[in-house]
Order: C-alpha cells, then sequence, then structure tokens
C-alpha cells in the first residue's frame, strides 16, 4: 500500500515513522521540507509539485493543526486530486 501523509508535525510525524519502518511505501510533504527530512533519508518520496501526488499514494492523511494552513493545503490538495 502507498500511503501519504501531508503535514509531519508531533501526531502525523510518529504516524508516518511508524508506517515508514513497518515497510509502507510513503509519500510526505510538508510546509518545511526540513521537517520530512528524516523521512526522505529513510527512503520516503517527496513529490516536486502537486500533481505528482495521485501516482504516489493511494491513500492520503493530512494532520495539520493550524486553520490557515489547512485551508491552504486544502486548496493545494484539490490540485492534487484533479492533476
Amino acid at each position: 500500500m502507498r500511503v501519504g501523509f501531508i503535514g509531519l508535525g508531533n501526531v502525523a510525524g510518529k504516524l508516518a515513522g511508524c508506517l515508514l519502518c513497518s515497510g509502507y511505501d510513503l509519500t510526505v510533504r510538508d510546509l518545511d521540507k526540513q521537517a520530512a527530512q528524516p523521512f526522505l533519508d529513510k527512503g520516503a518520496k517527496w513529490p516536486e509539485t502537486p500533481g505528482k501526488w495521485p501516482n504516489r499514494s493511494t491513500s492520503t492523511l493530512k494532520v495539520v493543526k493550524n486553520y490557515l494552513c489547512s485551508v491552504h493545503l486544502a486548496a493545494l490538495g484539490e490540485a492534487m486530486f484533479t492533476a
């Protein structure tokens, strides 16, 4: 199964880490690429453009705490899934 995570904070980071250690094909995205670097170093993928996201995951989880960030990612997500 290919899993995607948008947002890699305290909660999502732990969940994403468990999935990656369990051998899942993981795609990650965060507003700060530095937050994703530990996952990328262990084999996770980083889609360079939103249009590449649908090809990378069969399930996507969005875990963000900030409303404005959530709105931004929701708008970005619309582009992700219609490309």
